[in-house]
């Protein structure tokens, strides 16, 4: 019998996490789902883990890789395509979820057939469990329990950064994901944000302010490393004229917004405590020019005064 949902864990060295992970799954209130166990050559204790559960009746399906495939949207698509249910959830190894996740979520799809993707709060927590504040204070959120647009959404919150800032907070129709072509595979960092606005451009979205996903921060995240290294602005860019272009985002609304996004990365630089290359503060002097000859000297002015202290940082 073919389950409801498929539930899809890709994991990559979270050994230390994936107990809680797989657990929080199966202790759901609602148990019509599947589980595909994913490990991305894991170089740490992963595979032993996982192997504990690959006889349990809701495990359909342990793909192991040979070769670390260098991307973890590469295996959102891979999950996605070997999925068999009529909605899907990527649960990241690292996180865990409350257990009425699926049954709250999964009853928005079902009670509106215009949505694509519903998505409720989360709770941050650091490496020990403790949780540390809501996702609430942290990220920009849609007004809860209404249905929205979804080019709508795209326009007036996607265009400025990604909404959605951890995908195990989120349930979505595997029929609208089947649609969606292979580009947000070619991106490091930014392929969740670009996956998000594909389905967007498909489906509307319902939001549940109530947190019923733990998202885990610990120092050697993906995220933090991408921003470092300066994805976090280059890709995000890129990001930014796909929406322009595929949903037709007014050139004022583009510029505005790309500004944004690009003095927000500045700020996280001057924040951080270490600085970026001067291969990356190249690039993204480059990309800079994308945006607007004039705020291009805005841009080199920051970026000098926090990587080359040319300028006194106030």
């Amino acid at each position: 019998m073919i389950p409801k949902i498929s539930i899809i864990i890709p994991n990559y060295n979270h050994a230390n996490y994936l107990d809680k992970r797989i657990e929080s799954i199966l202790q759901q209130t609602y148990q019509d789902f599947e589980i595909i166990l994913m490990d991305d050559c894991s170089t740490d204790d992963s595979r032993t883990i996982l192997n504990k559960y690959m006889n349990h009746a809701r495990i359909s399906k342990v793909l192991f890789n040979s070769k670390n495939s260098g991307s973890t949207f590469k295996q959102w698509q891979k999950g996605i395509n070997e999925a068999q249910g009529q909605y899907i959830w990527i649960a990241e190894s690292d996180d865990y979820a409350d257990k009425r996740l699926l049954e709250t979520l999964g009853k928005q799809l079902d009670s509106h057939p215009s949505v694509g993707l519903a998505y409720c709060q989360s709770w941050a927590i650091d490496e020990s469990n403790s949780i540390i504040r809501s996702c609430k204070e942290m990220y920009p959120f849609l007004p809860g329990n209404i249905v929205h647009n979804g080019r709508e959404v795209i326009k007036n919150y996607m265009a400025g950064s990604n909404l959605i800032p951890n995908a195990s907070a989120v349930v979505f129709k595997r029929e609208i994901a089947l649609q969606v072509n292979s580009d947000y595979t070619q991106f490091k960092f930014s392929g969740d944000w670009w996956f998000w606005c594909e389905l967007l451009l498909r489906s509307d979205i319902i939001h549940i302010c109530e947190e019923l996903n733990y998202f885990r921060f610990h120092l050697n995240k993906v995220s933090i490393s991408s921003a470092r290294k300066g994805l976090y602005f280059t890709e995000g860019l890129t990001i930014l004229n796909l929406i322009k272009r595929k949903a037709n985002l007014p050139e004022e609304i583009f510029i505005n917004k790309t500004k944004n996004w690009a003095l927000n990365f500045i700020q996280i630089q001057l924040e951080s405590t270490s600085r970026l290359s001067y291969k990356t503060a190249l690039k993204v002097i480059w990309r800079s020019i994308e945006i607007n000859k004039l705020f291009i000297v805005r841009v080199v002015y920051l970026l000098f005064r926090r990587n080359f202290n040319l300028f006194k940082v106030r």
